[in-house]
């Protein structure tokens, strides 16, 4: 081919607008008693860390690693998540809450995708309480190991309120993610 006639031909530039969308979550966290009376219900909006929001771009655009599964967790320490935090610093900072029946983490199962809204409200996840413990926050992780230290931290928030939880309560957690037009 001829470079002259290449140079010849008029470059096109083409300029996009950059797509906007805010992550909102959101968990609803439910106390129940040994009897199945409702003690307390939270609602608290989580934080997307940067790490969850590279996470999206590069597992749904530039063909990145994709978790299928995620895991909740609850903490005690009275801290609140920043845009800087990892399961690593979340683990420092916020103390797992690790007293309860089930062996790893409870697992986040999603219904349908409708209307860029996906939740787990028609499976909450349960925790069983094996001791007495004041809940102070909540995660959404991809490491089932309950404590552990590892995995992406998709999302983290401090309650409103500290929230006891007494020996033999369960607590359901129903979360869930939108990306909405900004």
């Amino acid at each position: 081919m001829n470079i002259a006639i290449l140079n010849k031909i008029p470059l096109i530039t083409l300029a996009f607008l950059l797509v906007s969308a805010t992550p909102l979550m959101a968990q609803v966290y439910k106390v129940v008693d040994k009897d199945g009376n409702v003690k307390w219900t939270e609602e608290v909006h989580n934080l997307m860390p940067t790490e969850a929001q590279n996470y999206f771009i590069t597992a749904s655009v530039t063909g990145g690693t994709r978790y299928t599964t995620w895991y909740i967790g609850i903490y005690e320490n009275n801290y609140a998540p920043v845009v800087g935090d990892t399961m690593a610093t979340l683990a420092a900072s916020g103390t797992e809450i690790v007293a309860y029946s089930e062996s790893v983490r409870p697992t986040f199962t999603p219904g349908s995708v409708s209307a860029g809204l996906v939740t787990n409200y028609d499976n909450p996840a349960e925790f069983t309480f094996t001791s007495s413990k004041t809940a102070r926050g909540g995660f959404i992780c991809s490491s089932s190991t309950k404590g552990g230290t590892t995995g992406l931290l998709l999302s983290a928030a401090l309650f409103n309120t500290p929230r006891t939880v007494e020996t033999g309560e369960g607590l359901r957690v129903k979360t869930g993610l939108q990306l909405a037009s900004s």
